[in-house]
């Protein structure tokens, strides 16, 4: 077997053969695949593993940055690698292949200056393998289900769909969405937080067909007013039977609105009322980082898992405003 450096074979080639190992090892749609691989692929981000003209493993190598700041309230930029598509062909596996993959790709990220490499377990068992391989649980979910209730409330926001704007063609209005998003991501003070690029989030407002914003009554829909949108919503139908939507990430137009209390995420309440009110059998079911010893009651689960790079602490989430990864979750 010999591990092949992405210029020993056509670009095209190596890709179109990771996306069918992914297809093959995750069972994804092609739609969001080709989106994934269209998006972030870049041949010196792309580790593989070939036996002859066969390739046995792969993971691709997707680049963020991090807002952090210490405990001394002191800025950092930190940037990391997100190890995602981890597979290896089933006849290949228990051979140490990943291990190794895993390893150069570790250093590869570390001579070009990275911070550190970062993945999300898919269940016990790989996070069980992960951490045998340095890596350490940075960030935990706290599940939140809001079922509906009657409300007395008269101020409802109003709740329009991005698949709106996207078919009429008003792409203009979606790039000022992504920038207003991005923009909220940098006024976080304290903690690490994940900046997304502006063609990050255009692609995950793309790709989310779930995805809406809320504005008061005064939006017009025919001529937008960025002004006036109050937040935006990734939410994603987890049990389209019991109505039940598990919110990815809700990003508020007031920062304190969405704040770090006691382990738990507090949502304006004229934002639930007006999620709520989309359905009225609908329940929300909030799915939230969590980066500090969790006391709280709930269901609480590891999410992230990290490993530094270099010999620096890695600061501790302190106010997680999002989940760590939105697009490739």
């Amino acid at each position: 077997m010999k591990n092949f450096m992405y210029s020993d074979l056509k670009i095209e080639k190596i890709k179109r053969d990771m996306k069918e190992l992914w297809k093959n090892t995750f069972h994804d749609s092609t739609r969001y695949i080709d989106l994934v691989f269209d998006t972030y692929y870049k041949p010196e981000n792309a580790f593989t593993v070939y036996d002859g003209n066969k390739l046995i493993a792969s993971l691709l190598g997707v680049k963020y940055y991090f807002q952090a700041y210490d405990e001394r309230g002191e800025y950092r930029l930190l940037k990391g690698m997100y190890l995602c598509g981890l597979a290896t062909h089933p006849s290949f596996r228990k051979r140490g292949i990943m291990t190794n993959l895993m390893k150069e790709a570790e250093i590869s990220a570390k001579d070009r200056g990275y911070d550190l490499t970062f993945l999300i377990p898919a269940d016990s068992h790989l996070r069980r393998y992960y951490e045998g391989k340095g890596y350490k649980t940075a960030s935990f979910r706290h599940c939140q289900v809001l079922n509906n209730e009657k409300s007395s409330s008269k101020s409802k926001l109003h709740i329009y769909t991005f698949q709106e704007f996207l078919k009429s063609g008003n792409f203009g209005f979606i790039e000022d969405i992504a920038q207003w998003c991005i923009d909220l991501e940098k006024r976080a003070t304290h903690g690490i937080t994940l900046l997304h690029s502006k063609k990050d989030m255009i692609t995950v407002i793309e790709e989310n067909e779930n995805s809406f914003f809320l504005t008061d009554s005064s939006f017009d829909s025919e001529y937008p007013i960025l002004a006036k949108v109050k937040a935006v919503v990734f939410p994603r139908v987890s049990d389209e039977k019991n109505g039940r939507w598990e919110i990815n990430g809700i990003y508020n137009v007031d920062s304190s609105g969405i704040s770090y209390n006691d382990h738990f995420i507090a949502i304006p309440k004229e934002i639930i009322e007006s999620l709520m009110s989309i359905h009225p059998d609908l329940s929300l079911e909030f799915n939230l980082p969590l980066c500090s010893e969790v006391r709280s009651e709930g269901e609480v689960s590891p999410y992230a898992m990290v490993k530094p790079l270099g010999n620096e602490k890695i600061p501790k989430n302190e106010n997680p405003v999002f989940k760590i990864s939105l697009m490739l979750d």
